[in-house]
């Protein structure tokens, strides 16, 4: 029962496959030109040999007749050559190829034979010459369409050998048997080569899909199947020219309050809020705007024609109040916002794509540090702050930091003695007479991957000038989140504590909380490891995050410093003497102390006594000093709680 469906299958046209059906449709039209020449010429020749037979109408009237049918098809097919067809067009045009071919070789049979009688058996020979060269010459050209070819084969050679063999003449009979063979032998290997040219295009169909999926993979981002980086910056180098006037506008977006909902509730949770804002983004996607992930909780969009400065904004606004939205997880409703910085590319066409991004990633640094959950739109301001980025970077990567860098130190006082209870090392940096902000070469020495260098130099210095200290007081170092997010630098620090001849108990790390957001595994493991070897760990500018209190609870923090946003209010806002009451209390329920930062009056200092905070940080208790000036304090015993004289100036941020 298999071997007669599988005899009846060679008839039928497959449709299992699309690629192979609309492959066969490609090369049957290619070849249908050279079946019907074949036909046709090979039809006139034997007329022309009969015409002194047979009547008229079979040597002249229906050679034309079957000759027109064929050039009206082959008009349909010139025609359609180019055209396009879907996979259930091309099996119904397959289809009926099959059948008309059948029909068209039954005709031309029949017409061959239909002259026999009048002939002579030089005529006869013709006849049978005629339809096997004919068959063969047909079969090889439906080599690429089985059914075709077996149908029009069976319906030329079954009536022909019949008819031969009924004759009862040997010499007929034999040219049927021997037309059997032969087309037999064509059928044979046409179905090889059929079977073959599957084969062909299923591999081709597999490396098509492979190279697809590559480069789908490469193009598009898998979580959210938005174009990923490499997509977004062959866009905007694609529609960039230097050539001549710019026509892009470049945005970037950051989702603000990602971290903590990813840390809470999970990476499944994380990915599922990345998803939906995903999908949101993708709503703005169209002819003139391309949306992408970029990695991580940022995504970046390009706008081409360029949009003016006010329809930028107006379009980063609806982004981000299309964000705002609550967005429904499996764990919980959650909100997050979105900051954008933007940049429409100038006219003069004088800088590069990636300057492009550049420009719009630091309107977006600005708009995360400044302006959380706004739009930035790149300014005269932030090309000076690139400009001097740019500056600082080159002298960063052309100093001798053992040399240039020093260290500067404030006390921490405790209260209820006067004395020195701790000491923060401060970074200076100063080259060829130019003092730079520690705010700006710290942060542009993160950015351009060089902080692990400057925080071995500068904790080197912190340690030998911390051996001649008092027993008593520790040293406060401050560590960045290019530190605690590299093992390298953890693992030197570690190593460098661990060579001195400094207690590691009496050293406080300080970090902020920038350090945890960014990767929260990491920073556990590393403070983990700085606990591991004896030393005490302080979370810097407390107050100033969203999520400090979930930190508190799960990282093990001896100290946190009140950020002095808080103690610069707290003489005149009620609310903030609250918040920082109850902040002081909760904290010491947890069995961590607390750092007050940035007294520079009294009236904060007495007022930071009555909530029973001891320890203070300010420039009203002692300005960042030398090394010797801080020898001296501690000569006199650490009793020097006298205010500065001076009036306060507004503080150097206490980085390293």
């Amino acid at each position: 029962m298999d071997r007669i469906r599988a005899f009846f299958d060679l008839y039928r046209v497959p449709i299992d496959n699309p690629e192979f059906a609309q492959a066969q449709l490609r090369e049957l039209a290619k070849r249908m030109p050279m079946i019907y020449f074949i036909t046709c010429v090979s039809s006139f020749g034997l007329a022309l040999t009969q015409y002194q037979f047979a009547p008229p109408i079979l040597t002249i009237g229906m050679p034309m007749i079957l000759t027109a049918v064929c050039a009206v098809r082959l008009r349909y097919w010139v025609k359609e050559k180019h055209r396009k067809y879907t996979y259930r067009e091309a099996i119904v045009r397959l289809r009926g190829s099959v059948r008309l071919a059948a029909l068209l070789g039954f005709g031309f049979v029949s017409w061959s034979l239909s002259l026999y009688p009048f002939g002579d058996a030089v005529a006869h020979s013709h006849i049978a010459f005629f339809v096997v060269v004919t068959i063969v010459g047909v079969t090889c050209c439906l080599l690429y369409l089985r059914a075709a070819a077996m149908s029009v084969a069976t319906a030329v050679l079954v009536p022909f050998c019949i008819h031969y063999i009924a004759t009862n003449q040997l010499v007929h009979i034999s040219m049927a048997f021997n037309a059997m063979l032969v087309v037999g032998a064509v059928a044979y290997a046409m179905l090889t080569y059929n079977n073959d040219f599957a084969r062909l295009i299923s591999g081709n169909a597999k490396t098509r899909k492979l190279s697809n999926d590559n480069l789908k993979l490469a193009n598009l981002d898998s979580l959210t199947g938005l174009p990923n980086r490499r997509k977004f910056f062959e866009a905007l180098e694609s529609g960039y020219s230097t050539e001549g006037p710019t026509d892009v506008t470049v945005g970037l977006l950051d989702i603000d309050g990602f971290k903590p909902i990813n840390d809470v509730y999970g990476h499944i949770a994380g990915d599922q809020l990345l998803v939906e804002v995903g999908n949101r983004l993708s709503k703005f996607s169209g002819d003139t705007v391309t949306v992408a992930r970029l990695g991580g909780d940022e995504f970046g969009f390009l706008v081409q024609p360029a949009l003016d400065d006010a329809r930028a904004k107006e379009l980063g606004e609806a982004i981000c109040k299309c964000i705002s939205e609550p967005i429904h997880l499996a764990q919980a409703t959650v909100r997050v916002s979105a900051s954008i910085g933007l940049l429409s590319a100038p006219v003069d066409g004088s800088v590069q794509a990636n300057q492009l991004f550049e420009k719009a990633d630091h309107a977006l640094y600005f708009a995360k540090q400044n302006s959380r959950g706004q739009i930035v739109i790149y300014s005269a301001e932030h090309e000076k702050a690139i400009r001097q980025r740019s500056f600082v970077e080159t002298e960063l990567k052309n100093a001798d930091l053992e040399k240039e860098l020093t260290l500067a130190f404030q006390p921490i006082f405790d209260q209820r003695n006067g004395k020195v209870a701790a000491v923060e090392a401060l970074a200076r940096w100063s080259k060829d007479g130019v003092q730079f902000s520690p705010d700006v070469f710290i942060r542009q020495a993160e950015r351009c991957g060089m902080m692990g260098k400057l925080t071995e130099v500068l904790l080197s210095k912190a340690l030998r000038a911390a051996r001649a200290w008092p027993d008593e007081v520790s040293l406060s170092f401050n560590l960045s989140a290019a530190d605690i997010g590299s093992e390298h630098t953890m693992a030197k620090i570690v190593e460098m504590v661990t060579n001195s001849r400094f207690p590691a108990h009496r050293i406080t790390f300080e970090i902020t909380e920038t350090s945890i957001v960014r990767d929260f595994d990491q920073a556990e493991a590393m403070l983990l490891k700085l606990k591991e070897l004896g030393a005490k760990i302080a979370l810097d500018d407390f107050g100033t995050g969203f999520s400090s209190l979930s930190y508190l609870q799960r990282l093990p923090f001896d100290r946190v410093k009140l950020d002095q946003s808080f103690v610069a209010t707290i003489e005149h806002d009620p609310k903030t003497q609250s918040i920082v009451r109850s902040v002081i209390r909760l904290v010491r329920e947890l069995g961590i102390s607390v750092v007050a930062e940035g007294i520079e009056n009294k009236a904060q200092r007495n007022l930071l006594l009555e909530m029973d905070c001891r320890l203070m940080q300010g420039f009203l208790l002692s300005r960042p000093i030398s090394s010797g000036d801080l020898l001296a304090i501690f000569r006199n015993n650490g009793a020097s709680t006298a205010e500065c004289e001076e009036p306060p100036v507004p503080s150097v941020a206490s980085g390293k």
